[in-house]
């Protein structure tokens, strides 16, 4: 007979946590002893914690979502609410594999290696312009590709995005007057900026909340208006539908970058 193992405590963290996961796959580990009354409450009772926090239900499904939750966290630098969570969930989720949720990521927290992120990490290019739409005037950066570039690859994708996001306010919205409204709100400028007018922010609100909303990372704020303009049943199917709408103009943007960036594209990753 093969060898019997058993876990009497275990206080987990992010580095310990990989570890017990092969043993709790393999059926090493129970639920608190203190909540199923099948299991004595002898101190030699096996429990599993995590953050000093008991865990309450299966280990299997309850960790990996925990840890989930505190590496978004860090990354956001605050703790979001379950909506915001929800909503990123669209984009680096358990739904997502392995490679879509590492190209989603270079996107949501500006993980992309164009000019400026490469200067930051030491690589010294020199030149830190942008090489996508050779506007000197501009640097390189992700906010600058996906908000401000010039170049008509990405001006076409802008577009783009803006039509599907509004189709999608029409197709799952009250009314049309709904899809009238978002119009007005999410809209290409003059110069072939993208921008989300929203509760009459100041230029600068306004691009910072463009740039979040391009990026998946919405507030509760940015959630419950976009929310209000479409019925109740149909906030899952058009938040879903968005967020394939954004990830088409990540693939975009990314493309046209990597083609201009190609002598520097030992540091993509």
């Amino acid at each position: 007979m093969g060898r019997k193992f058993s876990i009497n405590a275990c206080i987990l963290d992010s580095t310990s946590y990989y570890s017990f996961f092969s043993l709790a796959r393999c059926g090493f580990a129970v639920s608190d002893p203190i909540c199923d009354l099948t299991i004595s409450t002898h101190p030699s009772s096996p429990f599993v914690a995590f953050k000093n926090q008991r865990i309450f239900d299966g280990v299997l499904t309850v960790l990996p979502t925990l840890i989930g939750i505190e590496k978004i966290n860090s990354y956001e630098q605050r703790d979001l609410s379950f909506a915001e969570l929800k909503f990123r969930s669209l984009f680096c989720g358990k739904a997502s594999n392995y490679w879509s949720r590492t190209e989603n990521l270079k996107f949501m927290y500006e993980q992309l290696m164009t000019a400026v992120k490469c200067e930051s990490k030491g690589f010294g290019i020199g030149d830190t312009s942008c090489r996508v739409c050779n506007y000197f005037a501009e640097y390189e950066n992700l906010r600058h590709l996906l908000l401000e570039c010039k170049a008509p690859q990405i001006i076409d994708a802008r577009k783009k995005v803006i039509l599907d996001v509004c189709n999608a306010v029409k197709q799952y919205g009250f009314n049309s007057s709904s899809a009238r409204h978002f119009s007005r709100s999410l809209v290409l400028l003059r110069d072939n900026s993208i921008r989300l007018l929203f509760n009459d922010d100041p230029p600068d609100e306004e691009y910072e909340r463009t740039f979040l909303f391009l990026t998946g990372r919405w507030d509760d704020e940015l959630i419950q208006f976009m929310t209000s303009l479409v019925k109740d049943e149909h906030v899952a199917l058009f938040f879903r539908s968005v967020a394939s709408s954004l990830r088409l103009y990540w693939r975009s943007v990314w493309k046209t970058w990597r083609i201009a960036a190609l002598p520097y594209s030992t540091f993509d990753s």
